[in-house]
């Protein structure tokens, strides 16, 4: 094999290539080898000329349970994404109608700026709405009024214990209507609106959203592109599950890309290397200081993508 490739057809080309003939032909590269070849690098990675890789650590995996106990795993996973999920500053709203689709009464929560619960409506009767203007980031659980349980929010055909209307898509300044039903949870990543913001509110600082910013458990994993398109050098960090800083790579020179596979929940920054003040990312027609793939409309597990450094 030569190191004039047009296209990887197969592993045994990626494997063979070089890693500056990998990086500059990445967009010939088939899905599916991509794929294979991502999964083989997590089995198995080795060092490259970028150094020795950060290996990002991969979610728990979760133990087999009998099946009179699937429940109480499936109402304690729920409890934990409750429990995590707070507000953050947002200016784009809408409009929820949240109507209890359950046989008994329910208690409608929004998760404030702490994390704590805050009661919006008490005793929501059966086949009864509440209507809500809220942000995008703004996330609500529901309770049953006497026993307390979780119930779930249904929407678009997703389904979760949290409603936030970024993650389930709803459209900016609309309308929509969400049921409170019973019944099992999924778990759904969060998915951006074709229609994006700008992650760096008014209101809000660059540092700020960066130093909230940390990585949480995800199972779909994609390769970024890092290309810094600035003229000086640049330090790649990733914001690991405790919001700590971990350098991926420093002194990215102008012109130069780094590739890092990652997960969708991961977020980076980008730092110049002399001054330390923080970059933005660039891809897909959003702009922001903090890039995750969730929050820049990354669709699909195994999709590689470019993303500016600016």
């Amino acid at each position: 094999m030569t190191e004039r490739l047009t296209i990887f057809s197969t592993i045994d080309d990626l494997r063979n290539a070089s890693d500056e003939v990998l990086i500059n032909g990445i967009d010939a590269v088939g899905r599916e080898v991509v794929l294979e070849y991502i999964l083989e690098l997590r089995r198995n990675v080795q060092p490259t000329q970028f150094g020795p890789p950060i290996i990002c650590p991969a979610p728990p995996t979760l133990p087999e349970l009998p099946l009179d106990q699937l429940c109480i795993r499936e109402n304690t996973a729920s409890e934990n994404q409750a429990a995590r999920s707070k507000s953050s500053r947002n200016q784009i709203k809408f409009t929820a109608c949240f109507k209890n689709s359950t046989k008994s009464a329910v208690d409608l929560i929004w998760k404030n700026y702490g994390g704590e619960e805050e009661l919006v409506r008490k005793n929501l009767q059966p086949g009864d709405t509440h209507k809500q203007s809220t942000c995008l980031t703004h996330p609500f659980i529901a309770r049953d009024s006497d026993t307390r349980k979780l119930q779930s929010f249904l929407y678009n055909t997703k389904t979760s214990a949290v409603f936030e209307g970024l993650n389930f898509g709803v459209p900016h300044n609309g309308s929509v209507t969400v049921s409170i039903c019973e019944g099992k949870f999924e778990d759904i990543e969060p998915e951006l609106p074709e229609q994006s913001y700008n992650a760096v509110e008014k209101d809000q600082t660059a540092e700020e959203l960066a130093s909230k910013s940390k990585s949480h458990n995800a199972y779909k994993s994609f390769t970024a592109r890092f290309k810094n398109n600035t003229k000086s050098n640049i330090d790649l960090i990733w914001k690991n599950y405790d919001g700590e800083q971990v350098i991926v790579r420093q002194d990215i020179e102008p012109g130069v890309t780094h590739a890092e596979c990652t997960y969708f929940t991961h977020p980076f920054i980008a730092r110049d290397s002399a001054t330390q003040q923080l970059r933005s990312f660039s891809f897909n027609s959003i702009t922001s200081v903090v890039f995750e793939g969730n929050n820049f409309g990354v669709k699909r597990g195994g999709d590689v993508v470019t993303v500016g450094i600016c």
